[in-house]
Formats: structure tokens, sequence, C-alpha cells
């Protein structure tokens, strides 16, 4: 019986990276803004969206999206510096998995307005 549990226990340890990555701060937000687009984003974009997390979590949340596959980071060489990021097939994937939940989102926020405005 252990045999059988061994690789499921694995492969559930394995994802707890994920999980952590996607449970960070600002990283679903991140995700999000790349579900609504297929155009590549600029990093003063995304803070400028996602004001309330401040550069240095960004950076690294971008990073961690970056290491793990789910966005590609594409730097210009000017002045200023410009840098922009889109999705990977990997944060195609993803992204796709995350719609329902932003439409549930949507419907969600939607049906307390409609209750707010009834009452």
């Amino acid at each position: 019986m252990e045999s059988n549990t061994t690789p499921r226990i694995q492969e559930i340890l394995e994802s707890r990276r994920i999980v952590k990555l996607l449970s960070g701060r600002g990283t679903l937000e991140i995700l999000f803004l790349f579900c609504c687009t297929n155009e590549n984003i600029r990093f003063t974009r995304i803070h400028q969206i996602i004001n309330h997390v401040s550069t240095k979590t960004l950076v690294t949340r971008l990073r961690e999206l970056e290491k793990h596959n789910f966005i590609k980071r594409k730097t210009f060489n000017e002045i200023p510096p410009r840098v922009e990021y889109s999705l990977t097939d990997q944060g195609q994937k993803l992204a796709e998995t995350l719609e329902p939940l932003i439409h549930w989102i949507t419907q969600q926020r939607q049906e307390k307005t409609n209750t707010n405005i009834l009452q």
C-alpha cells in the first residue's frame, strides 16, 4: 500500500513550490494581467496597475515567474532601460486555467453591485 501512496505524496510535495509561488503577494494579479492581453507588458505598466505591491516585491515575483518558465523577460538596450514581460507557452496554459476564476470573480462583483443597487 505504501508504494501506491509514495508517488502521490511526492507529486504533492513537488507541487508545493508552485502553490507557494501562486500564493505569493501579487502573483495572481500579475498573471491576471497577462490573462487579459496577448501583448507584452512593460514593467512600469505592471507596477502602475499593481501599485499596492512594492517595487522590490514585484521584481521578486516577476523573477520567480520567470524562473518557473511562466513568463519571459525581454530587455532593450535603451536609455532609460526598458523591460517587457510576456507569457511563455507554459504561462499561457496557466493563464487559461485562471480564466474561469477571473470569470467567477467578475460575476461575484456584479452580483454584489446589483444587490447593493437594489437595497
